[in-house]
This record gives C-alpha cells, sequence and structure tokens, in this order.
C-alpha cells in the first residue's frame, strides 16, 4: 500500500485506540477487554453471518442498480465493489473515498462510465430515503423507552428526517437543475475550458440517473428493502455480541442507538470516524449495557464491522483502488464526489 494508506490506516486505528480508552477509563476499566474471551464460537459465527449478508444485500443493492441503468454485472463483483466502497470510506476524511471507489470498480468490470457514476450516485439516494423513514422510527423507539432520548433530541432527529427527504428529493427529480447550475459555474474564467466535458458527463450521468427514477416501483422498493437490511444487518452484530458476553439489552433499542449515532458519523471528518464511533455508541449505550461489558462489546462490534471491512477490501484490491483515485484526482481526470 502507499504511504498516504497507512498513514490513514495507522491515524483510524489510533484514533479508535484513544477512543476506547477514555471510554475504558471513564466507563469502566481497561481490563473489560477480557470480557470478548467469553464471546462464544456460535454467536461469533452468526455475528460474521450477519457481517457477510450485510455485504451480499450491498452488492445486491448495486446489481439491481447497474440493471436499471441498462448494464450488466453479476452479484460477486457488485459485492467486491460495495465492499471496496467500504475500505475507501475507512480510509479517506468523512467516507468521501466510497462513492469513486465503487464507480471505478463498476468500470473496470465492464460497466459504462455515466451508468456507474449514475449506480454510485443513486446508492446514496436510497441511503437518504432509508434514513428518512427509519430516524423517526428510530428517535420513537428512543423517546418511548424509558426517556432515552428527550423531547428536545426527538424533534431535532424528526429535523434531519425532513433534511434527509429534501434532499433526496433533489437528487432524485432535481438533478436536472443542478445540471444547470453546474454549466453557470463552468461559464466563470478559468473554468471554460473544462465546461465542455463536464456538461457531457453531466449529461449523460443524468441520462442514466433519469432512468432509475423512473423504473417500476417494485424495485424501488426491493432496493429499499436491500438498503435496511445492508445498515441494519450490520447494527445486529452489536446486539449479538453484547447478548453473547451476557447483556440485557432489547434488539429493537439497540438497532434504533446505533442507526442515530451512525448518521452523525457521517460529519465526521476523521476516517470511517475513528475515535467518534468509539465514544458515541459507548456513552449512547452506557445504560443498557453493564460497563463490565460496554467496552470489550465496543471493540467487538467495531472490530467486525469496520476493520474486517479494511481486511476485505484490502485482500479485494482496494490499495490498488484508492490509488487510482489519488491519480486521478491529481491528473483531473473524471472521478465522482
Amino acid at each position: 500500500m502507499t504511504p498516504t494508506l497507512w498513514r490513514a490506516l495507522l491515524l483510524s486505528l489510533l484514533l479508535s485506540v484513544a477512543g476506547v480508552l477514555v471510554v475504558a477509563l471513564w466507563l469502566g476499566e481497561p481490563g473489560d477487554l477480557r470480557a470478548l474471551s467469553r464471546l462464544s464460537l456460535p454467536d461469533l459465527s452468526v455475528a460474521l453471518l450477519l457481517l457477510v449478508t450485510s455485504l451480499f444485500a450491498g452488492g445486491a443493492r448495486l446489481r439491481i442498480l447497474v440493471s436499471m441503468v441498462g448494464e450488466r454485472v453479476n452479484l460477486w463483483r457488485a459485492t467486491r465493489a460495495f465492499v471496496l466502497g467500504l475500505f475507501a470510506a475507512a480510509v479517506t476524511p468523512s467516507g468521501g473515498g466510497n462513492a469513486p471507489a465503487i464507480g471505478l470498480s463498476l468500470i473496470r468490470d465492464g460497466v459504462r462510465s455515466s451508468a456507474a457514476w449514475s449506480v454510485t450516485i443513486y446508492s446514496s439516494i436510497a441511503d437518504l430515503l432509508f434514513f428518512a423513514w427509519s430516524i423517526p422510527v428510530a428517535s420513537l423507539v428512543l423517546y418511548r423507552t424509558d426517556g432515552l432520548l428527550s423531547f428536545r433530541l426527538f424533534w431535532l432527529s424528526l429535523l434531519v428526517s425532513v433534511a434527509s427527504l429534501v434532499l433526496w428529493y433533489l437528487l432524485a427529480f432535481e438533478l436536472g437543475r443542478a445540471t444547470r447550475l453546474s454549466g453557470k459555474l463552468f461559464s466563470l474564467p478559468g473554468l471554460r475550458r473544462w465546461r465542455k466535458r463536464v456538461m457531457r458527463s453531466l449529461a449523460d450521468v443524468g441520462t442514466a440517473t433519469a432512468q432509475v427514477t423512473d423504473s417500476h416501483l417494485g424495485l424501488h422498493l426491493l432496493l429499499q428493502l436491500l438498503t435496511a437490511l445492508l445498515h441494519l444487518l450490520l447494527y445486529a452484530i452489536f446486539y449479538v455480541i453484547a447478548t453473547s458476553l451476557g447483556a440485557q439489552v432489547a434488539l429493537p433499542v439497540s438497532l434504533a442507538i446505533l442507526l442515530l449515532v451512525s448518521v452523525t458519523s457521517y460529519f465526521v471528518p476523521t476516517p470511517g470516524a475513528s475515535g467518534y464511533l468509539e465514544l458515541a455508541m459507548s456513552f449512547a449505550f452506557a445504560r443498557q449495557l453493564p460497563s463490565a461489558l460496554l467496552t470489550a462489546t465496543v471493540v467487538g462490534y467495531r472490530a467486525l464491522s469496520y476493520y474486517a471491512a479494511i481486511l476485505l477490501g484490502g485482500l479485494l484490491g482496494g490499495a490498488v483502488l484508492t490509488k487510482e483515485i489519488a491519480r486521478r484526482t491529481q491528473t483531473g481526470e473524471a472521478v465522482p464526489e
């Protein structure tokens, strides 16, 4: 791997360790990590099965999106693209490498450029719609469960839900307006030489994205089902680890907390939100799990949900792909944001 990737991985690891140490010293003891030795093999197998199923759900979503823009890719290659996106997100600030990695991976597998970029855009659109309806559900679960969510935070979460819904609508149905605004931007002095190429690329992407938007309602419902699966199955790993270690926590509460914490992590600039997620999960679950099990559960969850994706992505060629993204960025070639 390149020195830049190693530095990003090292920074991510150091931030995670720092977050765990803060939690262990504040809410428990460093020795609490020994509880992980009590994780049974059957429960570990279930957690790994949830991880693999989540990854294939992400791959299945990409495969359907590719078919909706008139291209073809098999489930394995689509899943590989999804994993490589997770790898790139884990080593870039705020997960910014996710979309470029997926797009470039699909292009390498024979999907035309405009279709690949449209698929990456619509993956984010599907996530936005999922958050728009799932945030109110999660907030209501926590609000009605022993006041785990205050009245003020409950209404704040509803505002985030509305914002997600508005952004989903603009990206799904008003992408043409964004294209026109880009045209005005690239008419400015100093940017005009790129205007023709940029406008042609945006027009192609807009056409392909419109194909997805105009597809049958049943396909959109299937996309939402797969989107919910890829997120919720990953969150369920925390519940499996916690209950295996002897904690008493309700599955709906566990999923709701992780969903809200994960949404806020998109605004954290560290690679993979390292440091923040360890702290946020620990304090969010402080009333649900005994302090002696809290640190071990958080570390076990992050190891499977985050560092396993880095390992898999590295094995599948993530280092080569992120190097290609860096090269394109330096040379000014098309890399989607």
